[in-house]
């Protein structure tokens, strides 16, 4: 997958030996987070619609902006996105 060689994504990762299986909501969740659209475009590519979606729906944390665009674009309800939920139940402080 081209898509690991990219360092502006894992660049946080030792990439020579990745485990495409094993770190499959690893690497879903980080082009989600920090990807742009041809990534997502390789992303599903390389993985079935049915991994991506599962992955998506139990992903601990994306943005607003991010949690939305899957909902809509995977036509997954917000309720079943465990980001969104934990947004719900923990709310940003204001001060």
């Amino acid at each position: 997958m081209e898509l690991l060689k990219d360092k502006y994504l894992f660049y946080d990762v030792d990439l020579r030996t990745p485990d495409l299986v094993k770190h499959l909501q690893f690497i879903i969740e980080r082009v989600f987070d920090k990807g742009h659209w041809n990534d997502l475009k390789e992303l599903v590519r390389f993985y079935s619609l049915d991994e991506i979606k599962y992955a998506l729906q139990w992903a601990r944390w994306f943005d607003v902006k991010t949690i939305y665009f899957v909902s809509a674009y995977f036509d997954i309800p917000l309720e079943k996105m465990r980001s969104y939920r934990q947004r719900q139940e923990s709310p940003p402080l204001w001060i």
